[in-house]
């Protein structure tokens, strides 16, 4: 089969790739966000640096300037030392905006599970009852019973159901 069988197979590798991109995102769902959105964020800083150039070309005199002022924009430090006049301009500002707030609330959620799932691993695990526990209660239930039936049968002078 050699080459031929190889060149069959070759579009089929990807097949798998959502399913697995999926295990990942449910095993680690923050680090799976923060990714996308760490993506998504320096995308649409570069683009909307780009963006507010074309815009509002006014008050943006370069698209260094215009990068300069959506990673300042998208970081919320927002020195103030260029500001888009334009409504368009204005648009462009709240989407780098968000685009950052967002970040930074996936970043500190992030942050803040890593913290607790390290302190859930110091703790002793709790695997709660073995199957043998479980069995046990069973019995102890199941005589627990016998014996209350034992009981209101000799209040009832009755003999007792077996």
């Amino acid at each position: 089969m050699g080459s031929r069988g190889h060149r069959l197979r070759e579009p089929l590798r990807g097949i798998h790739r959502p399913a697995r991109w999926y295990e990942r995102f449910t095993d680690r769902p923050f680090k799976t966000a923060w990714l996308v959105l760490s993506c998504v964020t320096l995308g649409l800083t570069i683009i909307g640096g780009i963006a507010i150039r074309i815009v509002d070309p006014d008050n943006i005199h370069s698209i260094g300037d215009g990068l300069w002022w959506s990673i300042q924009t998208v970081t919320t430090v927002g020195y103030g030392d260029i500001v888009p006049k334009t409504t368009a301009g204005r648009f462009v500002g709240v989407a780098v905006m968000m685009t950052g707030i967002a970040f930074m609330t996936v970043t500190t959620a992030a942050v803040t599970n890593l913290f607790i799932e390290a302190a859930r691993k110091r703790r002793a695990p709790d695997t709660g009852p073995s199957v043998d526990d479980v069995a046990r209660l069973h019995e102890r239930i199941d005589t627990l019973i016998d014996e209350v039936r034992a009981l209101r049968a000799d209040r009832d002078g009755k003999d007792p159901p077996s």
